[in-house]
């Protein structure tokens, strides 16, 4: 089976196949509601990324293999803004940026190996850098 986007889907389209429990994300890390509107407004983000990559005609494996990192790092901002707080009313850009940076990501603690770690610090790098330029 060929997994390179088929020109006939939309970036939408592919994500609703490739990606489809994205929008079950927040409730997927959430302990408390709050966490359920920050973990919305990072998915607006995580999907603008992951479109961009549709986009850029990148595999369905190469797609799904960043969302299950973001999907990672989700939790992780999850966790951390569940324990040290996090103003609700901070832009979605803006709850990302208090987390990725051309370093990488939070630590994440559930990684298998190292390399786990350095492909998840890759792909927050790639989506601070597809943040960092919509200014």
């Amino acid at each position: 089976m060929n997994t390179t986007v088929n020109l006939a889907y939309n970036s939408e389209e592919c994500l609703k196949l490739w990606c489809n429990d994205i929008d079950e994300w927040p409730q997927s890390w959430a302990g408390v509601d709050e966490d359920i509107i920050i973990g919305r407004k990072m998915v607006v983000e995580f999907k603008d990324y992951l479109h961009a990559l549709v986009a850029k005609g990148r595999t369905k494996k190469t797609v799904k293999k960043h969302a299950d990192y973001l999907w990672a790092l989700g939790g992780e901002i999850i966790r951390d803004t569940s324990e040290n707080g996090v103003d609700v009313n901070l832009s979605n850009k803006d709850i990302l940026l208090n987390y990725v940076d051309l370093l990488g990501g939070p630590y994440w603690r559930h990684a298998y190996n190292d390399r786990d770690s350095q492909q998840y610090d890759s792909i927050c790098r790639l989506l601070y850098k597809h943040i960092s330029k919509r200014d």
